[in-house]
């Protein structure tokens, strides 16, 4: 069967897509390309290098090992970097190449963070929506050119993928949490760069107590990096500090030091930045009235210090929080299809 279209999940740390049951995802790194003295004839998705657009390109992983001044998406507009089109369009190729598809069309279905949702809606789905030819030079597909085109863009608030992804069975599309189809549901989304919250009333989305701020999980990281830089003179990567704050620990040579005092300070400190936001956008009266707290994205370390953001004992982490908002997503435009 032909699938006709790619979910993607542009994040500000990770790159994620969903394409019919086969997922994909690669570090959000961009760098300029370069000549290798070696080909890799073998490399996936994480040792991508493309031309696109009359530029060269390093992708993910390959970015982050070969190119120092490699960019990360983080800024708060995807609309003004234009590395967002590049990641999707280094991905999408990818992916087309592993089902020997070309000359593809179909639609993309993107997220966008809730702040300036209705702002750049519109402008983000026009830059997104055109012809593409990438031509991948280096990893399993060097040398193939693959061409395709947008015929039409959907752009969702950050966090709504993540409540379908919650109530719905992805295969079925049946209600599987009835309770949350029906009751009152804050879904905190933490990313990377943002924190966004969605806000349902069943499964209607509220947007005047919906809302983001530039409060992910980096914030967090920045103050552990800080603080081991101090005590222990080390300097982890980003893929560390998010095993760190879940294991409350590093191993520096053959040594394990303990460090959960700190690690759930740094976290309690930061929740209680979000929870004064959240408390300044949603009134208490309309907290009380929330009956679950879902938590996706990369912050489900938060969980056990978000609890006094609401009136409920009802607040759980997603289970694959990172894939939740693609997988919501997915479902969405299942139900849209069928």
């Amino acid at each position: 069967m032909r699938i006709n279209r790619i979910v993607s999940d542009l994040g500000r740390s990770e790159c994620r897509f969903v394409f019919g049951n086969n997922t994909y995802s690669f570090p959000a790194a961009v760098g300029s390309g370069k000549e290798f003295r070696m080909p890799d004839l073998e490399g996936g998705i994480d040792s991508l290098a493309i031309k696109y657009d009359q530029r060269e390109y390093l992708i993910g992983e390959l970015a982050l090992n070969e190119d120092r001044f490699n960019r990360q998406v983080r800024v708060r507009d995807k609309t003004s970097d234009p590395h967002a089109r590049v990641q999707l369009a280094a991905g999408t190729a990818y992916i087309l190449a592993e089902h020997n598809m070309n000359d593809w069309e179909g639609r993309v279905i993107v997220n966008y963070n809730i702040r300036d949702f209705s702002k750049n809606k519109a402008k983000f789905q026009q830059d997104l929506l055109r012809a593409y030819e990438v031509r991948i030079t280096r990893g399993k597909h060097t040398g193939k050119t693959i061409r395709f085109k947008f015929t039409d863009v959907r752009v969702l608030p950050e966090g709504v993928g993540a409540m379908y992804s919650a109530v719905y069975d992805p295969n079925t599309l049946e209600i599987v949490r009835p309770d949350l189809a029906k009751d009152n549901v804050a879904v905190i989304d933490i990313g990377s760069q943002t924190c966004n919250i969605a806000y349902f009333k069943g499964l209607r989305f509220i947007e005047e107590f919906s809302g983001a701020w530039d409060l992910g999980m980096h914030v967090a990281e920045i103050e552990m990096l800080n603080f081991l830089n101090d005590a222990y003179d080390y300097e982890p990567n980003i893929a560390e500090l998010k095993d760190i704050f879940e294991k409350k620990s590093i191993r520096i040579g053959d040594m394990t030091h303990l460090i959960a005092p700190e690690a759930s300070e740094i976290l309690r400190k930061h929740a209680g930045k979000i929870i004064d936001q959240i408390s300044a956008l949603i009134p208490e009266a309309d907290r009380k009235q929330v009956n679950h707290v879902l938590v996706s994205g990369g912050g489900s370390v938060l969980v056990p210090y978000l609890k006094p953001t609401f009136y409920t004992n009802d607040i759980q982490g997603l289970h694959q929080s990172r894939w939740a908002n693609c997988f919501g997503q997915e479902i969405m435009a299942k139900m849209k299809d069928a």
